[in-house]
């Protein structure tokens, strides 16, 4: 169980780190493909919870 919320975790992680990079270099297309993408990742784990 563990090794698979490392696996997921980690890109995610990646992921935020890359839209705070890019947020900080004004390259904010970017930005929003990155927070659009965990927002629908946020949603996916809301929903899976959920039920």
């Amino acid at each position: 169980v563990a090794v698979v919320g490392t696996a997921i975790a980690i890109p995610l992680l990646r992921v935020c780190w890359l839209v705070f990079r890019w947020c900080q270099e004004r390259d904010t297309w970017f930005a929003v493909i990155g927070l659009a993408l965990l927002a629908v990742v946020a949603f996916g784990a809301i929903m899976a919870m959920g039920s």
